[in-house]
């Protein structure tokens, strides 16, 4: 898969295409078949407990591939169309009925994006 793509809570784990025995090696795993795919734009929906967010944005620098987060944006710095995107709650935020909305709209704004930079890189043509 190439394009757009949200990912909630991403916690990869062992399968076909990603490799290695370590949280950190699973995750390099992850962002390597990411970036190789030309997954984006690619929002990370992270919930507002500081625990979440932290493990998914170390983990998601560690790959150094992307660089950091910037705390301003919540862009990254080498991935310029991949960012993180707070909800309320906790680790179950997901499962929160009122987070459904905020979901909808996260993966309608990830299809527009798209659709602008497919547009951009037709005109580039």
């Amino acid at each position: 898969w190439s394009g757009p793509a949200v990912l909630l809570s991403p916690i990869p784990n062992k399968c076909d295409h990603i490799h290695g025995e370590t949280w950190e090696s699973q995750w390099q795993s992850t962002v390597e078949v990411l970036t190789h795919h030309n997954a984006g734009p690619l929002a990370i929906g992270v919930g507002s407990s500081l625990d979440e967010q932290m493990f998914i944005t170390e983990m998601m620098e560690g790959t150094v591939i992307c660089g950091n987060v910037s705390l301003a944006t919540n862009l990254f710095e080498l991935c310029p169309l991949w960012f993180l995107y707070t909800f309320p709650g906790d680790h179950f935020w997901k499962n929160h009925l009122d987070n459904a909305k905020g979901i909808a709209l996260l993966v309608d704004i990830v299809a527009h994006l798209g659709k602008l930079e497919t547009s951009r890189h037709r005109e580039q043509l």
